[in-house]
């Protein structure tokens, strides 16, 4: 069974443009690596992270979208093949999530 944290670290995880170096690879790879991708796992992620960015840009939110990324890359981990928030700090990156989700608000006309 997925947690919420799973989900949130694909969508961080699988963020900016793919390709070597961008943070969506970055991001990709360390998501693949905990938990074993396969070929067509890891290019969905590419996918997904490329989608993530693109609604991030199409909100204006772009540097919100990046610095989330950034946080889940930098403070997410391994634990028994889950990737997701160091143990020790379960709140790592609530918010720069809730400012992406605040920026989004704003941007949005429904």
């Amino acid at each position: 069974m997925r947690t919420p944290w799973i989900l949130l670290a694909c969508l961080a995880l699988t963020p900016l443009a793919a390709g070597c170096g961008s943070l969506s690879a970055d991001a990709c790879e360390k998501y693949c690596d905990c938990t074993n991708c396969n070929d067509r796992e890891y290019d969905e992620c590419i996918v997904e992270a490329d989608a993530a960015e693109e609604t991030a840009s199409i909100y204006g939110c772009d540097l919100e979208y990046e610095d989330l990324t950034i946080c889940v890359i930098d403070e997410y981990r391994c634990t028994g093949g889950v990737y997701g928030p160091d143990p020790a700090d379960l709140l790592a990156c609530v918010s720069d999530v809730n400012d992406l989700g605040q920026c989004r608000d704003r941007g949005s006309r429904l």
